[in-house]
């Protein structure tokens, strides 16, 4: 019988090569953090934590690329609505309310994929039920994230154009 969330991805997620061995660690796998001795074995030198953050950062960002569709379409929703901001020529706070939309929705849809790895281990170990409510309940989340970015974005730009129209008859 196929769980339903056998084809959201969660089916599978380490699955052997094809080759029929496992292969090695993902890029999508989170970085270890590792004491100062084992640092310096490894890399023969050792990150700044701010450096080491930043590359978990990139990673993660680069893996959430990877692994989901749906986060190449909020870059070219946020490509078009930059433009559509720059022909508009927005204020400064329009442009801070816009930023604050953008990285609150991309930073949402992060967590909704790392919240799906978690779920599909716990599908993986027999609990299906609690791993479909971890789904349900990350993508209300970010579709209430998407709804209020879309109404303070509508909002901004019916400002926006309503001060150019204005402007333009008097």
């Amino acid at each position: 019988m196929t769980s339903p969330l056998s084809n959201r991805g969660f089916a599978n997620l380490a699955a052997p090569s094809p080759g029929g061995k496992v292969a090695g660690p993902s890029p999508c796998q989170p970085t270890i953090r590792m004491d100062s001795c084992e640092a310096e074995r490894c890399e023969g030198r050792r990150r700044s934590p701010l450096r080491q953050t930043l590359v978990e950062a990139e990673r993660g960002l680069a893996c959430g690329l990877r692994r989901d569709s749906s986060m190449v379409v909020h870059f070219f929703t946020i490509s078009l609505l930059t433009m559509t901001a720059m022909v508009l020529g927005l204020a400064a706070w329009q442009w801070v309310a816009l930023a604050l939309v953008f990285s609150s929705s991309l930073g949402m849809e992060l967590i909704r994929q790392a919240l799906r790895i978690l779920a599909g281990e716990l599908h993986d170990l027999g609990r299906a039920e609690t791993a479909e409510r971890i789904d349900c309940l990350a993508t209300a989340a970010l579709m209430t994230v998407w709804l209020g970015g879309s109404v303070a974005t509508c909002g901004v730009f019916a400002v926006r154009i309503r001060d150019l129209y204005l402007t333009a008859w008097s």
